[in-house]
């Protein structure tokens, strides 16, 4: 069995440093490290090495001289040969672009199984596992936290997935390719014995001339995405500590602050995200620009991101003089699963299929595919979710064109390009991005946009239309052998106002009291890597670099330290109050409100008196 891992190596959070005039990060001389995810697929790819015999593991990697370092860790973590691609031209090669390089050392060198990190934490895309599938023709399984087994006899294996919801258990037919995250592997350092040896080995060098790769096909000629710009972002805090010594007095204090500064129970009065779009001022004198969003289809309801992002088509559309097309894909989805309210749009097309039960996200880009050959729309956009990152990103692929993911904001300059504004490293960095090719595609996180009722431009009722797909356009094996759902944990973190963030200095005996805390404050959950790895919440709860954004009214940070790799995820947050007993500790810096005090003593207090507060106010 031959497995490839693909590996990234990215700065450190606090090594972070910008070439202003590439617009690019920059990777050489600062800190560098392997991508977490991807250190972690090296580790399991080692252990299933020690499983079953005779199998070769490869880490491969694109990148400047500079990665080589990367590599020497990877064989000291149990790569048996290490690759890296590596020439000038390479550089400023989106996710399009390293896909295609990767592909071509694969085709050249086939692998039973591809394991690639779910992203990089310094881009955070998600899109080269998928593209490079879809380039190489192979099935993919995103967001695997366990490769359960690998069945050399049958070609197969089986792994666990993490679901917005819950998680699958899939069984599917090598080749394949699987995008990791932290859960699949436990981390693992290589010691200086190991480091060594691994100093000892070759490391291959492949150039865009090796692997018959054209320099349009690579690099920055290769990329159809472009950085118009990259701006640090630097939110500024508040920092307001409130004396302690009386819990009572101190809740006291807080509560008034956030009701009366703050709006808490009433008209909130918080700093809302910046909005960086720009928009014209009137209608573009160019011709129309019709606009097509895949919206999300869950157990047969339309998801809400689907409508926030038609809403936002219609805006655009105003501009544009185009019409939105919405495409819904699912087992059974028709004009039953619409809600009495449309958003705008003009045109809805139904793709109901029962091989659409399962989870087959090629099927969903191939739809999606003929969808926009057949309609040649100017934008494309989908939801930064699980399926968003499944589906676009081999569409994408598919048909050579530029995508941006994880959106915070879209607007357009005065050709019509459309301007797409994707944060990085947790949003410590926004970067307006726009598209060579056309459609110009983007994905755009969920709970950005407000789901506001609009007039389309045809001011009608949206015409509806049944595509057919009774034949699967893939031959690929997969089946679903098991799954489930969370248990019900509050508010829908997405789109949650208020947000209580648990740290491990809640303890894993308290988890149950902060989460009924939150439910009686209408508040949705979060938590820290640290919390998550202790399994005292799920995975999908975890904010931060290697997590999830989010952008609350409010964030209630109890017991959390206040790494960067969690408050990066909190950044757009409007206030951040913080509890933790140490007066040192780094989440007061990134606050506006902050209690040095036990959070087991203020809790109960600050339950009650806010509970008392929205009672008199209601």
């Amino acid at each position: 069995m031959h497995i490839v891992v693909c590996v990234k190596q990215v700065p450190t959070p606090a090594g972070l440093k910008f070439d202003r005039a590439t617009k690019t990060i920059q990777r050489e001389n600062v800190p560098l490290e392997i991508n977490s995810f991807d250190a972690r697929a090296l580790v399991r790819a080692k252990t299933i090495k020690a499983q079953i015999p005779g199998t070769r593991v490869t880490a491969l990697s694109l990148g400047p001289p500079s990665a080589r370092e990367a590599l020497v860790e990877a064989l000291a973590l149990g790569a048996d040969r290490a690759v890296l691609l590596s020439d000038p031209r390479f550089r400023g090669s989106d996710t399009l672009a390293t896909s295609r390089a990767l592909a071509a050392f694969l085709r050249a060198n086939p692998a039973d199984l591809v394991l690639c990190g779910r992203y990089s934490v310094d881009a955070e895309t998600s899109q080269v596992g998928p593209e490079l599938a879809e380039l190489l023709g192979l099935p993919h399984v995103s967001l695997v936290y366990n490769i359960d087994s690998v069945a050399t006899d049958t070609r197969s294996v089986e792994v666990e997935r993490e679901t917005d919801t819950g998680w699958e258990r899939l069984r599917l037919r090598l080749p394949a390719l699987l995008t990791v995250t932290e859960g699949v592997a436990p981390e693992e350092f290589p010691t200086k014995s190991d480091l060594e040896q691994a100093r000892a080995k070759s490391i291959e060098v492949f150039s865009c001339d090796d692997l018959a790769l054209s320099e349009a096909e690579v690099g920055f000629s290769g990329s159809p995405t472009w950085v118009r710009s990259l701006e640090e972002v630097a939110p500024t805090r508040r920092q307001l500590m409130i004396d302690a010594s009386s819990p009572a007095e101190a809740v006291t204090q807080l509560v008034t602050i956030l009701v009366d500064e703050f709006g808490l129970f009433s008209d909130w009065k918080v700093p809302e995200p910046p909005r960086l779009s720009t928009l014209p001022t009137s209608p573009l004198r160019t011709d129309p620009a019709n606009i097509l969003v895949l919206g999300e289809v869950r157990d047969g309801r339309i998801e809400r991101v689907t409508w926030e992002l038609v809403a936002k088509a219609t805006e655009l559309a105003g501009f544009t003089q185009g019409i939105v097309h919405l495409l819904l894909l699912g087992e059974a989805v028709g004009p039953e699963a619409l809600p009495g309210e449309t958003y705008g749009v003009d045109h809805i097309h139904f793709g109901s299929s029962p091989h659409l039960a399962t989870y087959q996200p090629w099927e969903h880009a191939a739809c999606l595919v003929d969808t926009i050959q057949r309609l040649r729309p100017r934008f494309v956009l989908g939801p930064s979710t699980a399926y968003g990152r499944d589906v676009l990103p081999r569409a994408a692929a598919a048909l050579g064109l530029g995508l941006t993911a994880d959106c915070i904001d879209l607007g357009l300059d005065e050709t019509g390009s459309l301007l797409q504004y994707k944060p990085a490293f947790g949003g410590s960095i926004v970067a307006t991005i726009s598209s060579h090719t056309i459609p110009e595609m983007a994905t755009v996180r969920p709970g950005v946009f407000s789901a506001v009722p609009a007039q389309s431009l045809q001011k009608g009722t949206p015409i509806q239309e049944r595509i057919d797909l009774r034949v699967p356009r893939h031959a690929f094996s997969i089946q679903r052998v098991g799954g489930g759902t969370l248990p019900d944990l509050g508010a829908d973190l997405d789109h949650a106002e208020i947000v209580v963030g648990i740290g491990k200095g809640v303890g894993a005996d308290g988890v149950e009291k902060v989460r009924s805390f939150a439910q009686r404050l209408g508040a949705a959950v979060c938590t820290t890597r640290d919390v998550a790895d202790e399994g005292w919440l799920p995975r999908q709860l975890q904010v931060g670099l290697t997590g999830r954004s989010i952008a609350p009214k409010l964030y209630i940070a109890l017991g959390i330290r206040g790494a960067f790799e969690h408050m990066v995820g909190v950044r757009r947050a409007g206030i951040i109050v913080a509890v933790n007993r140490n007066a040192r500790a780094p989440v007061f810096r990134h606050s506006d409100l902050g209690l040095v005090a036990d959070v087991h003593e203020i809790l109960p207090i600050l339950d009650h008196a806010l509970a008392e507060e929205h009672a008199r106010r209601t």
